[in-house]
């Protein structure tokens, strides 16, 4: 589960770099909303994980609870990497282009 919302979290990044780099406000505030909602359900299960993780400590499996907390900062680290690309996600313009420059003619 936490793959898909991971992709769509990604997805929605994308798509919002794309609107702000193309100046469409309303489109980017619609992305901006799902985005909120897809990053509110990825720290629910992180918050999960980590609760898993204490219990798992509790009873002694160290190794599981290893396990969930890998996967809760995983899930957190996507999270903010959703947050620095929102931030600068209008600044997204290419520092090299593809394009080789020409050169003067020799005389």
């Amino acid at each position: 589960m936490s793959h898909d919302l991971i992709a769509e979290l990604a997805g929605y990044r994308n798509e919002l770099a794309g609107y702000l780099r193309a100046g469409s406000t309303e489109r980017a505030a619609a992305v901006r909303e799902q985005m909120a909602a897809v990053t509110a359900a990825i720290s629910g299960e992180a918050d999960r994980l980590v609760a898993r993780a204490e219990n798992h400590e509790q009873a002694g499996q160290d190794v599981l609870a290893a396990r969930a907390r890998v996967e809760a900062r995983r899930l957190r680290h996507a999270v903010d990497d959703a947050e620095v690309v929102q931030e600068t996600a209008a600044d997204a313009t290419p520092r090299e282009t593809a394009v080789t420059r020409k050169r003067a003619p020799h005389a």
